[in-house]
């Protein structure tokens, strides 16, 4: 029953995103569709579609479940790295240029997802099997990600924090303010669930040990 409802959960927002991209893509969208926000988007949908096809492989057996086992990750892997590195890109634009469209792009904002190559060792380093599911496989590689995550986040707050009583309009200036805070907020979930409690755990279990 549970496996059934994630399949489902997954499996929506992975229409969800589909569905948006689709939309951001329009010919009459497509102005106003910034290239950090629409990179955002790719790496949301990188995920959940990367994430939905691992768990229907999950029965697969024989030569073919490894490789698409390895496939899925990998395609969640560049997702996951993909979306703090349109954060970045997002804050260093709104940092220099406040909400103002530019015309052109800044040939320099592609630093912003050199992080990307980082997927180099990890796809050459990441062990699999068939026994595991979801993200497990690259679990190993969480803590340098929320390092990396955890900074992104924290300098796009600051940067929209700052930047907001500097626009005019107040519906924006209020988003700007609500999305660093927001960001705050994941910053520190993430740095409890993935640093804290399993430093607290593992001195719990020395102590017992001793």
């Amino acid at each position: 029953m549970l496996d059934t409802v994630q399949i489902f959960s997954v499996g929506a927002a992975a229409v969800f995103d589909t569905v948006l991209l689709i939309a951001l893509l329009e010919q009459r969208n497509r102005q106003f569709a910034r290239v950090p926000v629409l990179i955002l988007f790719v790496g949301a949908w990188l995920l959940h579609v990367g994430l939905f096809a691992l768990l229907l492989s999950a029965g697969f057996s024989g030569a073919l479940a490894l490789p698409v086992q390895y496939a899925c990750l990998m395609t969640m892997a560049l997702g996951l790295v993909l979306m703090p590195c349109a954060l970045l890109h997002a804050a260093i634009r709104v940092r220099r240029h406040g909400l103002t469209v530019l015309p052109r792009g800044k040939p320099a904002h592609a630093l912003c997802y050199v992080p990307v190559l980082a997927l180099v060792p990890v796809a050459f380093n990441l062990e699999f099997s068939a026994a595991e599911s979801g993200l497990e496989p690259l679990l190993r590689f969480a803590i340098p990600f929320v390092v990396w995550t955890a900074f992104v986040n924290v300098f796009a707050a600051v940067t929209f924090w700052r930047v907001q009583p500097r626009v005019e309009d107040m519906q924006a200036r209020r988003f700007l303010a609500q999305l660093a805070g927001i960001l705050v907020g994941m910053t520190i979930l993430k740095v409890v669930l993935f640093l804290c409690v399993p430093c607290a755990l593992w001195l719990s279990w020395l102590r017992a040990s001793s």
